[in-house]
């Protein structure tokens, strides 16, 4: 079964990121990456809203900027976004200058707050000047709903028996993710085992 989580070591080295809801009891933060898409995310945001759940967007800035009357619908809708980079940069692979570039460029239409680099990847060099700056959010539990090679079913079933309490769980508002087809049970699916939703982190 496909899934990713942060092992303990990297979370130790990486410790003023955010990892979890740190909230008490059986919660859990639905997260999404990529968007803003005009045909994914208004679907995700009309299945969040029916049943009353609140969500983080990481919004790529370059799309931001084409559609930016989605990323206010997204904020007037009661959800917080953050940064995801301008370019969806590898931190691995990108000189630190340009890294810290493309994250500001994005800061204007995405946040200037709340950061999730793309991928999961940064440099402890890029980590340490940036978490200065923003709240680093990271994950608990990716389901990798963007591989094709995946059944939807599975990747719902990975979400309903790996999520755990205070998991944040990395999901994405793009055309090639199953997200929007699998967000209603998903809900339902933990709800029904006891979680609730919650955001986890303030972005003032």
């Amino acid at each position: 079964m496909r899934f990713f989580r942060f092992p303990s070591a990297l979370r130790c080295i990486l410790r003023e990121a955010v990892f979890t809801t740190g909230r008490p009891g059986k919660t859990v933060c639905l997260s999404f990456d990529d968007g803003p898409d005009p045909i994914t995310t208004p679907l995700i945001l009309e299945i969040l809203d029916r049943f009353n759940v609140k969500a983080l967007f990481f919004l790529n800035g370059g799309k931001a900027e084409k559609h930016p009357a989605l990323v206010e619908k997204i904020r007037n809708s009661g959800h917080i976004t953050g940064n995801h980079g301008y370019s969806h940069l590898n931190g691995f692979k990108t000189r630190f200058k340009d890294y810290i570039d493309d994250i500001d460029m994005a800061a204007r239409s995405t946040s200037s707050v709340l950061l999730r680099p793309p991928y999961g990847k940064i440099t402890l060099r890029q980590y340490r000047y940036l978490i200065k700056r923003y709240a680093i959010v990271l994950w608990d539990l990716m389901p990798y709903d963007f591989d094709n090679s995946l059944t939807k079913e599975k990747i719902l079933e990975i979400v309903l028996t790996k999520s755990r309490s205070g998991s944040i769980i990395v999901l994405h508002d793009k055309p090639d993710a199953c997200s929007a087809e699998i967000l209603e049970r998903t809900i339902t699916g933990l709800r029904e085992k006891g979680f609730c939703f919650v955001v986890p982190v303030n972005p003032e």
